[in-house]
């Protein structure tokens, strides 16, 4: 490549019928001078260059960082995603278990309670039936003792009672 300094050192012969040499040499001054400016610049806009190139490639490894990182994230999220379903498909199953396990038992336990009322209504009804025939055997027992009437006029009054009794327990 031809430098500034190559053509301000450059001399040609001298002929006789050439040309003035005053202004030759004026000519290639002002060649040199616009030469090394173009020259200058020219340098410049190289480094400028290389300094763009240099950073194209740093964004370019950057930006296959980024795309590394963005396909971990998604990979990572994915795998989050994929444990928590699991993690709530197990608890729900558990859950329901749970609740399964619970509704049986309340079911065994309303049905233990149903027995048991049950036996205590057979035990009512039982005490109820010995209740009459204990009044009923009272009440003939009284009839050879005492007369007739004084003996009904009692048992009338013991007999309300009895029913006001039986309707309070019949009400449960």
């Amino acid at each position: 490549m031809l430098t500034p300094r190559d053509i301000h050192e450059m001399e040609f012969k001298r002929v006789w019928k050439g040309y003035d040499p005053d202004e030759v040499d004026a000519f290639l001054g002002r060649v040199v001078t616009e030469y090394e400016r173009v020259y200058r610049e020219n340098e410049k806009l190289r480094e400028q260059i290389e300094e763009l190139k240099k950073r194209l490639e740093e964004y370019a490894r950057s930006e296959e960082r980024i795309d590394e990182a963005l396909e971990l994230a998604k990979a990572a999220a994915a795998d989050v995603k994929a444990a928590a379903q699991r993690e709530s498909s197990a608890l729900l199953q558990e859950a329901e278990a749970k609740a399964r396990a619970l509704l049986a038992e309340a079911r065994t336990a309303a049905e233990a309670e149903r027995r048991r009322f049950e036996e205590y209504r057979r035990q009512v009804d039982r005490l109820r039936a010995d209740v009459e025939e204990a009044f009923a055997a009272f009440e003939r027992r009284l009839e050879q003792v005492e007369p007739a009437g004084e003996l009904r006029a009692g048992y009338a009054e013991v007999a309300a009672e009895g029913d006001e009794a039986e309707d309070e327990h019949t009400r449960f």
